[in-house]
């Protein structure tokens, strides 16, 4: 009877979760603020920034530019948005990618940078 009453209360909670739309962390600093972002982050841990503040993650061949402004939403959520730019020549492999001091954007490959 434990295990049922237990695994009813399991399946409860994972509805009343699976329902939520993200909540925003009350806690941060006034100093900070809190963005949500979506879409594939396949690319490692690894991001970068445009000159004009716009986000950049590696997909793949394939740069993501994330939305400056919240433009979409996410299950109830709204998020920045991403378009996608294929990059020829762009290694498929290695992991993330990171703003240079000379302004250039680096990602890692299997055999480097």
């Amino acid at each position: 009877m434990k295990a049922l009453a237990l695994v009813s209360a399991a399946v409860t909670l994972f509805v009343l979760v699976g329902a939520a739309e993200a909540a925003q962390f009350s806690y941060l600093d006034p100093a900070y603020v809190q963005e949500i972002y979506s879409g594939p982050l396949v690319g490692g841990p690894g991001m970068a920034w445009t000159s004009g503040g716009q986000l950049l993650t590696k997909d793949s061949s394939n740069i993501l530019e994330y939305s400056a402004t919240q433009n979409a939403v996410h299950q109830g959520t709204a998020i920045h948005g991403w378009v996608s730019h294929p990059i020829a020549g762009l290694s498929t492999t290695g992991y993330g990618m990171t703003n240079g001091h000379d302004g250039y954007i680096y990602t890692t490959t299997q055999v480097g940078l």
